[in-house]
């Protein structure tokens, strides 16, 4: 019953478009950081749908390599060939979430993850 009326007085639908704003904000300082920082060396992929975001690595750096290192410097991301079956240059990535973080966090962890190229 609690969550019946939560939805039917219209507070789920302030929520979603609450968040749907933080994670635009975040999303959007995810990319212009990227372009901003790493213009030759990642190229982002996919759809801007869900909490986090692939780039394509477009340099000679292994995914997996390079995604450890980011961790050692406490930014937490995936290589994106982790889950690829087949190995291929289209799938040396990295993928990016932006759920957690104010955008002037985001852009500073893309910024230093740039030190890494």
């Amino acid at each position: 019953q609690v969550i019946h009326d939560f939805i039917r007085q219209g507070h789920l639908e302030r929520h979603m478009r609450r968040m749907r704003k933080i994670y635009g904000k975040r999303h959007s300082a995810l990319v212009e950081a990227i372009e901003r920082y790493l213009p030759t060396q990642l190229k982002l992929i996919g759809t801007d749908a869900g909490l986090d975001r692939a780039a394509r690595i477009i340099t000679e750096h292994s995914d997996t390599v390079l995604a450890r290192r980011i961790r050692e410097l406490g930014i937490h991301v995936q290589a994106l060939s982790i889950n690829s079956i087949k190995k291929s240059i289209e799938h040396n990535g990295l993928v990016f979430g932006f759920g957690c973080g104010t955008p002037e966090e985001i852009r500073a962890k893309i910024r230093k993850i740039s030190s890494l190229f």
